[in-house]
């Protein structure tokens, strides 16, 4: 729930009144089917190897997807939401 709440003030406090409708409804297009598509992987991943690699790996590729996004898009380590967009 606190998650959410951070979500939905960045959200409300840095994008442009003109695209918040528009942007609000892709993130909760991304909220409600991202766990989902996640349940998918991590299941399908479990059946096929094993529950504990299922975690594992999963574990490991969100760290590895983060680190691969702050060195694509640096703009996102240096954010900081008093600054104008």
């Amino acid at each position: 729930m606190i998650s959410a709440i951070f979500r939905g003030t960045m959200l409300q406090l840095s994008v442009p009144d003109r695209l918040r409708g528009r942007l609000s409804g892709i993130h909760i297009m991304v909220v409600v089917s991202g766990p989902r598509l996640g349940d998918f992987e991590a299941g399908l991943v479990a059946h096929l190897i094993s529950p504990v690699f299922s975690v594992v790996s999963g574990g490991v590729a969100c760290v590895a997807g983060v680190a691969l996004i702050a060195a694509a898009v640096p703009q996102f380590r240096r954010y900081h939401a008093g600054e104008p967009a």
